[in-house]
């Protein structure tokens, strides 16, 4: 493989377990992709402030997307030949400001029955996520998305979509929560930084995308390869198409480094 290899990937449910949050399964794959000084962007629905505690205890410092793509983080001197600073990271907003969310949720919520993250307390996000007090706090550092818990009809689910539009936002179904967010994607903001690779590099890579649910659809298909991680709390994912789909067969972590360790093997040969 002459090309450089990006790896994408989706957090809860995927390198990290879903109930526990624990990525033990994934380390040989992890040891590999240090080894192999292979970049690894962590694209989640998490916050900057989580996604960045997550990369200090794993040891990777790269570029992270947060908030569903709402948010790009790189850090201080990456793509420049000076050492990057691993403790500053350059961050920019892409999406729409939470507290502009809010405000459409606040005229929404006489209409529709939901609770967002904003409006929970620390016990009743503790309850929902498995989080402990300090993660909690860190969830909720939210720069341009809102989670909230839907607790009206699911037949009201499309209506509820339809009116956010009007406001330029849209409605995507995370592992545990629907997120409401500006008119981004993991996909988008995964394209923007591999241009931003392929410009330092002045050549084109090749990008491995891994993700389990709808949220990670887009980024699995616009990715060289795509990796499903089957996800037992929802629908198995339709990714249409895509010539190098892989599904791996074990959920969480254990499936993510079987299936993308085979694949990087089969790249480096």
């Amino acid at each position: 493989m002459t090309n450089p290899i990006v790896i994408f990937t989706d957090l809860d449910g995927t390198l990290l377990d879903h109930d526990s949050y624990c990525y033990a399964a994934a380390e040989p794959c992890l040891n590999f992709v240090r080894e192999h000084n292979i970049p690894l962007v962590f694209t989640s629905s998490k916050t900057a402030v989580e996604v960045k505690d997550l990369c200090k205890q794993i040891n990777f410092y790269h570029p992270f997307i947060a908030e569903n793509g709402g948010l790009l983080s790189i850090p201080e001197n990456y793509f420049s030949p000076n050492k990057s600073n691993q403790n500053k990271y350059i961050k920019t907003i892409i999406g729409k400001a939470r507290t502009e969310i809010s405000l459409v949720l606040d005229m929404l919520a006489n209409t529709y029955k939901f609770k967002s993250f904003n409006e929970m307390t620390a016990d009743e996000l503790i309850s929902h996520t498995g989080l402990d007090q300090q993660q909690v706090l860190y969830a909720n550092k939210r720069d341009c998305t809102e989670p909230l818990l839907w607790l009206d009809e699911e037949t009201k689910l499309q209506d509820f979509a339809k009116e956010l539009e009007k406001y330029e936002l849209r409605l995507i179904s995370g592992g545990r929560f629907h997120h409401v967010m500006g008119k981004h994607d993991k996909a988008t903001t995964m394209i923007l930084l591999i241009k931003q690779y392929e410009k330092y590099w002045n050549k084109s890579l090749t990008s491995i995308a891994l993700g389990d649910s709808p949220n990670d659809l887009q980024m699995l298909r616009d990715a060289d390869y795509g990796i499903a991680i089957p996800n037992p709390h929802a629908p198995k994912m339709c990714v249409d198409n895509h010539a190098n789909l892989i599904c791996a067969e074990k959920p969480g972590p254990e499936g993510w480094n079987d299936t993308l360790l085979a694949l990087l093997t089969e790249l480096n040969e």
